[in-house]
């Protein structure tokens, strides 16, 4: 190897070097501001109230049926976001342009002869 070619390898050498401090330095300065808030700052403190704990599922009253897949998803959600007593009534599904135009795009791209 000639020095030209040692040289612009330690160039490299050392960029890589001071990303990987600077990397280290973000980790550190993360990390640090974690344990400050864990340690130092309540939530009561903050003004935020504690996080409220998640009240058990309702137990099943009905067998669901394989086509109320979307209403059990869509339950569950309402659930896990509001973490309160609900009531689904219904579910449909919205309405969507996507398979016509995708069969006009097909149709479209076929050429008769």
């Amino acid at each position: 190897m000639n020095l030209q070619n040692m040289l612009a390898a330690t160039e490299h050498l050392a960029g890589m070097l001071v990303v990987m401090f600077a990397l280290a330095m973000l980790w550190g300065l993360a990390s640090l501001s974690a344990w400050f808030v864990a340690t130092f700052i309540k939530p009561e403190e903050s003004g935020r109230s504690a996080p409220r704990a998640v009240p058990p599922p309702a137990p099943a009253k009905a067998a669901v049926a394989a086509d109320d897949d979307e209403a059990v998803i869509v339950a569950a959600a309402v659930a896990l976001v509001l973490l309160e007593h609900h009531r689904v009534v219904s579910v449909r599904p919205l309405p969507s342009a996507w398979g016509q135009l995708g069969r006009r795009d097909i149709h479209s791209s076929h050429h008769l002869r």
